[in-house]
């Protein structure tokens, strides 16, 4: 499971991603299923360290065309 699952498994949607983070639903949408890394710390410090920075980074680096 990446950060971004584990990010959906706790807001329970993109909607209530998009809520935390204060920013749109549609933006959410377009991660494409994956966290872009300049919402990293935001995201770690919403969950807690639940999803680590080095995670979000790690799934975004691989995630990335090479």
């Amino acid at each position: 499971m990446n950060s971004y699952e584990k990010l959906k498994g706790i807001y329970r949607s993109q909607a209530g991603i998009a809520e935390a983070l204060n920013i749109s639903q549609p933006s959410v949408w377009e991660w494409g299923g994956v966290i872009p890394a300049r919402h990293a710390k935001t995201v770690s410090d919403l969950t807690g360290g639940e999803i680590t920075i080095a995670e979000v980074h790690e799934d975004y680096e691989q995630a990335r065309p090479k």
